[in-house]
């Protein structure tokens, strides 16, 4: 392909959204399951113009003109192949060498390699092994699902992987990298170990990953390989290489936690389903599942931990504009242990009578207490508030309104600005992203590392949040928030952390949602270069001159805000 790999060109191509593309250029609107705007190709009154999220194409019904992400830049800035592939490539942060000598990219076939050696080793040790076997027929996991998710076992030895890989050429460096060996004291040593092996794919049908599940009562239950250059869990679904045709067939998906659930599920031929990877449910993947649907049912376990997840999992699925359907199993329950009890024909039954978002939160009502009523329908009116289709967003504030008896205008006029964050915000002036963000550096370690490292003192947008977040970038080790304040002779300074730290006082603080803050000042941080450019572009217009070095820097921060 002109210099570049097959495999080099889908992974820029699953890498990008056709419709965050095009919306870059056109105003697209939604219509059902398509997206549509005026055609740019030839004049028209009426849009002829439609994009397919689940597709990755767009067609014009008017002129003819249809293709991907890559021939819509071929047509519309004139692009040639090449040029295309490298401009998505920038655009989704994917280094790429023509000629395919790139460093990176050595460094990921190598684990794409160690990742296929694993998964065909594994394998090899399921089906010889009677106990694996017979744990997985138990659990209604038969030879055919076996070979179709190329599930595997790790035998309970400390270097079996090893001492084959050996064997095969395979260095135990790259399987470290892949995160299936650790470096012990004395030697390496295999991670999985006595363990059914799930690997996980990418859509183009790679291993990227592993999750492993104990088969006795080893703790921990589940464990899975850390995060590497082809792997990010939050970016992938399980089992969604295998279930997305499904899922389009079906125009809906279920959407379950665990590795067995989502084999249980497709065991008992209910195949439009996909699950996380042994971590909360992201926006990356919320934006995955909507390509292929817009109707997903969520079925998590029935304890604290499942209903808090399926809290926040609605709330991202509806920011997609996701029709959102919740089941909520009897105490005790998950979908495998439901499903192997009731069998898959109840199961499917459940899923169709499935409870809309808003009749769960109103379920979790414990009798009449009037707080605890007041609390969940402020959170109904909040998950609301994430539909970004104004029509679908009044009807689910009517049908909130019938379930509560509280007048529609009431629910729509509420606003959740009584947040901590937001009361500080309107003292300060400044924006509630940046003041959550500071408060959760003050808290965490770990946090205000990766802040430290992602973002620089000039992105933060107010004198005084630039002043905080210069001290907070001098703080070494584990910060208390007591300590943090006894440091700070400013009084003002000093006022303003409390408040921060205060105001995240009852927020999770979640890997995604430090990454999402991190994205959102970037974004801001570009949007003021932008404009104060856009500022000085128009007043050397002003003066009859075309500033080009204005020009050129305007158009890059425009693609570098594509790509944040």
């Amino acid at each position: 392909m002109m210099g570049f790999s097959k495999e080099k060109i889908d992974e820029i191509q699953s890498a990008t959204d056709i419709v965050e593309l095009i919306s870059d250029y056109l105003p697209v609107k939604r219509v059902g399951k398509y997206y549509r705007a005026l055609c740019p190709f030839h004049q028209e009154k009426k849009p002829s113009f439609y994009v397919s999220p689940e597709r990755q194409i767009f067609h014009c019904f008017g002129c003819g003109k249809g293709g991907n992400a890559f021939s819509f830049l071929m047509e519309y800035e004139k692009f040639s192949f090449p040029e295309s592939v490298q401009f998505l490539a920038r655009r989704a942060g994917i280094s790429i060498d023509p000629h395919g000598s790139e460093k990176l990219d050595q460094a990921k076939d190598s684990l794409y390699g160690a990742n296929e050696f694993a998964t065909e080793f594994y394998y090899r040790q399921l089906i010889t092994n009677p106990l694996a076997l017979s744990y997985l027929s138990n659990r209604g996991i038969r030879k055919h699902l076996i070979d179709e998710f190329r599930l595997g076992y790790a035998l309970d030895s400390w270097n079996a992987l090893i001492e084959t890989a050996r064997k095969k050429s395979v260095s135990v460096e790259t399987l470290e990298k892949a995160g299936l060996v650790l470096s012990g004291e004395k030697r390496p040593y295999d991670i999985f170990r006595k363990r059914i092996i799930f690997p996980i794919f990418n859509l183009s049908n790679r291993v990227v990953g592993f999750g492993g599940r104990s088969i006795d009562d080893s703790i921990p239950k589940y464990i899975n390989t850390k995060e590497t250059l082809i792997y990010k869990k939050g970016d992938v679904l399980f089992g969604l290489n295998q279930s997305k045709e499904h899922i389009r067939k079906a125009e809906s998906a279920v959407l379950v936690e665990g590795y067995t659930d989502l084999l249980a599920l497709h065991a008992n031929d209910i195949k439009e389903c996909a699950a996380t990877c042994g971590t909360a449910f992201t926006r990356s993947q919320a934006r995955l599942i909507s390509r292929y649907c817009e109707k997903v049912t969520l079925i998590y376990d029935s304890d604290s931990a499942g209903v808090a997840s399926t809290l926040r999992s609605t709330d991202l699925l509806l920011g997609e504009n996701v029709d959102v359907r919740v089941v909520r199993l009897p105490k005790g329950e998950d979908p495998d242990s439901y499903i192997r009890k009731k069998g898959g024909e109840e199961f499917r039954d459940l899923i169709q009578k499935a409870e809309t978002f808003l009749q769960f939160k109103l379920r979790l009502i414990d009798g009449d207490d009037l707080p605890e009523r007041a609390k969940a329908i402020k959170s109904g009116v909040e998950s609301i508030q994430q539909v970004p289709d104004l029509i679908r967003r009044r009807l689910w504030f009517r049908e909130l309104s019938q379930m509560t008896g509280i007048e529609e205008e009431v629910l729509v006029k509420y606003r959740t600005d009584t947040h901590p964050a937001d009361r500080l915000r309107q003292g300060f002036k400044v924006p509630r992203t940046e003041l959550e963000l500071l408060g959760m550096m003050g808290k965490n370690v770990g946090i205000l590392c990766k802040v430290r490292s992602a973002l620089e003192i000039e992105d933060f947008s107010q004198p005084l949040t630039r002043k905080l977040a210069s001290f907070l970038f001098e703080v070494e080790g584990e910060p208390t928030s007591a300590g943090l304040l006894n440091d700070i002779e400013d009084t003002k300074l000093r006022d303003f952390l409390a408040g921060c730290l205060f105001s995240i006082e009852s927020s999770p603080l979640g890997e995604e949602i430090v990454d999402d803050y991190i994205q959102k000042v970037r974004t801001a941080t570009i949007d003021r270069r932008l404009k104060k450019l856009k500022k000085s572009i128009e007043e050397r217009e002003k003066e009859g001159v075309l500033d080009y070095e204005l020009l050129r820097e305007h158009q890059r921060l425009s693609e570098m805000k594509r790509g944040v």
